[in-house]
């Protein structure tokens, strides 16, 4: 049997003269959001992470609310990586110390790089499910901090830096790892809504037809912000959002051409 080649591994991430300070680091950590009905299993949630630096490794807790969803699963795409998850949901309220699914690299201690300066990578896919609970909430978010995981240890959200330090080889160059953390995180917001119909143009699944519908579209478009309700916001059914959905959106608003009830008479499904 013949087998492809081996991919190449990654190269060397560079090794800094000193350690980058946080704002040089400027590691960014974002979750996606998506909507989803109680009852719902397996909803996808990304974990992207970016920095202006190369680094060897990583750690980003993620702490959920455990009273109205649960991390049935992790896709993992680090190298190498961990994924330790607690759905436990034994103290009354949400706690830090139970919830959470802590993503980790264990390639800190190897000289390769996670990604290149300037670049965002998926480190992970979190597959969700929604609880019967959920039906008395509007939404529920995914925050990076630090937790408590189940093997008895705390991780903090860091990416891990070659620098030469002589802090601790009485002034002798040596290198280590740095841990740096985070100056930016961007949550995942799960939005929870009891049916998974709605019209077309209510992209943000809001139950209503008004500016800030175009307003999350062109957000999506320009600043890669979060869609509610992607096949609502494709308002002149194209099979893709373009900036044709939110200029009609705005024309049936303000112009009355089309008229908005015919947009709110066409139904969707939104997941």
């Amino acid at each position: 049997m013949t087998r492809p080649d081996r991919p190449p591994a990654p190269p060397e991430a560079a090794l800094y003269p000193t350690t980058p300070d946080a704002e040089e680091v400027n590691c960014r950590v974002r979750i996606t959001g998506a909507v989803a009905r109680p009852g719902q299993t397996g909803v996808p949630l990304d974990v992207f992470v970016t920095a202006d630096v190369e680094y060897v490794g990583i750690a980003i807790p993620v702490d959920f609310d455990e009273r109205y969803i649960r991390v049935s699963g992790v896709d993992d795409y680090l190298l190498g990586g961990v994924s330790l998850v607690d759905n436990r949901s034994e103290l009354p309220g949400a706690n830090p110390e139970e919830g959470n699914v802590a993503l980790m690299s264990s390639t800190r201690i190897g000289n390769r790089r996670i990604a290149a300066a300037g670049e965002e990578v998926r480190i992970a896919t979190l597959h969700v499910d929604v609880l019967d609970s959920a039906a008395e909430i509007s939404d529920t978010s995914l925050d990076v901090r630090p937790v408590d995981t189940t093997r008895g240890f705390r991780v903090a959200p860091a990416i891990f830096v070659r620098a030469l330090d002589d802090a601790t080889s009485g002034g002798d160059l040596q290198e280590v790892r740095q841990e740096v953390a985070p100056i930016s995180i961007a949550r995942g917001v799960l939005a929870i809504r009891p049916s998974s119909t709605t019209f077309v143009g209510d992209a943000n699944l809001d139950g209503a037809l008004d500016i800030s519908d175009p307003i999350a579209i062109l957000a999506h478009l320009f600043l890669g912000g979060d869609l509610q309700c992607l096949p609502a916001a494709d308002a002149d059914s194209s099979g893709s959002l373009e900036i044709t959905d939110p200029i009609l959106i705005l024309s049936a608003l303000f112009l009355g051409d089309p008229p908005a009830s015919t947009l709110r008479a066409r139904e969707v499904d939104c997941f």
